[in-house]
């Protein structure tokens, strides 16, 4: 006679367990929601749900909130320049599409067409207009006022200047085994890339300062990788080191203020997000543990 009892307790209890889940769920997003994003927040995604998620985290108190819980793959964050949108790319629909969402109050809405893959999207700083990567190795301009895409040049890994149409991205050298980082004007199609180094190494993930000046980049100066900044006035005449580590050191993002540097390393066996100042002093781990945490970038 307990039994029947017994096992209505035990439902009472799963269903009040599952309502101050959701409840406390709701309140971390609604506390999460009534903060001003800024320097101290940092988007990236994980493997630890078992696939790609994209996670918000607080620097200073290291919590952590799932953006986007989806049992696809969704990569790549990029954060609107003022507006806090999150453009990402993701398998979700079968094919690799890019995507928007608010963190807080949306669903994510998709922005590209089925009928290409998309990869890497970077926002314009009027917030009109998303570099992308289309097909693997093409770099096209997302209008997302008409939602028409327009291919702009051969090329990996873009990132639009936050100060003007300047577009930086890395490209294979021709008939030579390495890349290079290059710089395109999106509004003077007709101009040729400027090819800003000339070491026959290879150098890729470049991202911009918020001030438009510097390009901090990857490069394999040492057989592994480390971080580079370069001055766009003087390219690799004025190029410093941030990094000099056995392990491998990619995927820089600056912070909106200027005075840091996101990063992803290995050194610990697996990769892992650090911050440094701009400066290349004070590295220090942000993430740690058995997944790979992976593609920073700074709220605005």
């Amino acid at each position: 006679m307990m039994r029947p009892r017994f096992f209505l307790l035990i439902v009472r209890l799963s269903l009040l367990s599952l309502l101050w889940a959701v409840l406390l769920l709701s309140l971390l997003r609604f506390a999460w929601s009534a903060l001003r994003l800024g320097s101290g927040y940092l988007a990236f995604q994980s493997n630890r749900t078992g696939n790609w998620d994209i996670f918000l985290l607080d620097i200073d108190t290291r919590l952590l909130l799932n953006l986007t819980r989806n049992p696809a793959d969704d990569q790549g964050p990029a954060w609107s320049p003022h507006t806090q949108r999150l453009a990402f790319y993701s398998n979700r629909t079968g094919r690799s599409a890019i995507f928007m969402l608010h963190p807080f109050d949306s669903a994510p809405q998709q922005l590209t067409d089925n009928a290409n893959n998309y990869w890497r999207p970077t926002w314009s700083p009027d917030e009109q207009q998303l570099a992308l990567m289309l097909n693997f190795n093409l770099i096209g301009v997302l209008d997302l006022r008409t939602g028409q895409t327009q291919p702009l040049t051969r090329g990996f890994s873009p990132t639009w200047s936050t100060a003007d149409a300047r577009i930086a991205f890395y490209v294979n050298a021709p008939g030579q085994l390495r890349s290079d980082i290059a710089l395109i004007d999106s509004t003077a199609l007709s101009q040729p890339a400027t090819q800003l180094t000339h070491n026959n190494l290879n150098n890729w993930d470049p991202a911009w300062s918020p001030d438009g000046r510097s390009i901090a980049f990857a490069n394999n100066t040492n057989g592994s990788a480390d971080l580079f900044v370069l001055d766009t006035a003087c390219a690799d005449l004025c190029l410093r080191a941030l990094t000099d580590w056995p392990s491998n050191e990619m995927l820089p993002a600056w912070s909106s203020d200027g005075r840091h540097i996101a990063f992803i390393s290995d050194r610990d066996g697996r990769r892992q997000l650090y911050l440094i100042n701009s400066d290349g002093s004070a590295p220090r781990a942000l993430t740690a543990g058995e997944h790979d945490n992976i593609f920073p970038a700074w709220a605005p």
